[in-house]
């Protein structure tokens, strides 16, 4: 094989190679030493003229740098460069457009390199990692994200051969720290269920000692939640009002960014994978009950890898023990049209009397139970298949 490729694959190892051939030289001669190792004579006179110059160290690889750089930016601008970069913490482009700086971004990007100013990017396996940590932190029922789904598009369940219509989207909370998910059904996607759905949890919350003034509410800018994006009056919607008058801090995430409610968003796709798909749902009733058990196997026995192999109810146990009873993780899923008296159509028509009447947590009415709306959890002769039957057997 020639010299130079020889080389060319011994990158980390050419000083070796080179040591080789001044050996051949010395002993063979120049022109043996060039035939041998496949090179010009002048290559072999190179290397045994800088060996007998400079020995061993004459043999190691010299800089490729050039000596003068003309353009090379003054130090007292790469100074300014990084003060800039302390202080506002912009990057290249921006620091270029903002500050005036008469080079250009690549200039700008090499003296923050060089200076370890540049953050380097985490992988996401790192920032899901990272996540993960910074929820641990979070204590149970103190976030939670909400989140509306659309059932549509769910082949299995919409169209359902039914003679009975099937609710359309499915209102889903789920705490941050333990997983627990709480979900209700209804026909229309609107301020009023959104604010109906609010009332109903934070009462059940309520009932089992979860203080309400420290639990925080993520939702993302649907006009469910804020009402229209573009209203002129700063009036609240409903769903805001009910979350005012309860003293819930309400936050929302940055739009198109749907990542930042995660933990809801994977819940709707396995309980699409867990029920939707597996499960035969001809009534309303019927996907009440099965509803209700898949959250009870969801929140009390299914293992999430996630989160060490546990439940929601293992980690609640283990977080706060005897501090919250089991049942606040089995709230019973409702139909929230049962919770409006029409015409109650959306966010323009006030809200009626009695629905005031429902969302007050100081009313003596006690809270609706899915056997208020549905005639019990699981009517006898239901078919029962896959994980709904697996927790009925549980104990």
């Amino acid at each position: 094989m020639r010299y130079f490729n020889l080389r060319n694959q011994m990158k980390e190892n050419g000083f070796s190679l080179r040591v080789h051939m001044v050996q051949l030289a010395r002993l063979k001669g120049i022109s043996a030493a060039a035939r041998e190792m496949k090179t010009s004579r002048l290559t072999v006179r190179k290397w045994l003229r800088r060996f007998d110059q400079f020995g061993l160290q004459g043999l190691k690889d010299r800089s490729r740098a050039p000596h003068r750089r003309p353009r090379k930016i003054p130090p007292d601008l790469e100074e300014r460069i990084r003060a800039l970069r302390r202080r506002y913490r912009w990057g290249p482009f921006r620091l270029k457009i903002q500050c005036g700086l008469p080079c250009s971004p690549g200039a700008i990007y090499r003296v923050l390199r060089q200076a370890g100013l540049i953050r380097r990017r985490l992988p996401k396996w790192k920032k899901k990692r990272d996540l993960r940590e910074a929820k641990k932190t979070l204590a149970p029922f103190e976030k939670i994200q909400l989140d509306v789904k659309d059932l549509s598009d769910i082949p299995e369940y919409w169209p359902a051969p039914s003679p009975e219509a099937l609710p359309r989207y499915q209102f889903t909370a789920r705490d941050v720290r333990t997983g627990a998910a709480f979900v209700a059904f209804a026909f229309s996607n609107d301020g009023t269920h959104a604010a109906a759905f609010a009332s109903y949890l934070t009462h059940h919350l309520a009932r089992y000692g979860v203080d309400l003034e420290s639990l925080r509410l993520q939702t993302d800018n649907g006009s469910e939640f804020i009402g229209h994006a573009r209203k002129k009056s700063p009036q609240p919607s409903e769903f805001q009002d009910v979350l005012r008058r309860l003293q819930i801090r309400h936050e929302r995430i940055p739009p198109a960014r749907s990542t930042w409610n995660s933990d809801v968003e994977t819940f709707h796709r396995t309980i699409q994978d867990e029920l939707f798909s597996v499960e035969t749902l001809r009534s309303p009733s019927e996907l009440l009950g099965k509803a209700y058990t898949y959250q009870l196997f969801y929140n009390h026995f299914r293992k999430n890898r996630w989160r060490q192999n546990q439940s929601p109810r293992e980690i609640l146990d283990t977080l706060a023990p005897h501090s919250y009873d089991p049942g606040v993780l089995s709230l019973p899923p409702v139909l929230l049209d049962h919770f409006l008296q029409p015409p109650h159509p959306g966010n323009d028509v006030s809200e009626s009397p009695s629905f005031r009447r429902r969302c007050s947590l100081n009313s003596p009415e006690a809270p609706p139970t899915i056997e208020t709306f549905s005639g019990g959890a699981i009517r006898p002769g239901t078919a029962l298949t896959g994980v709904t039957r697996w927790a009925m057997k549980s104990p």
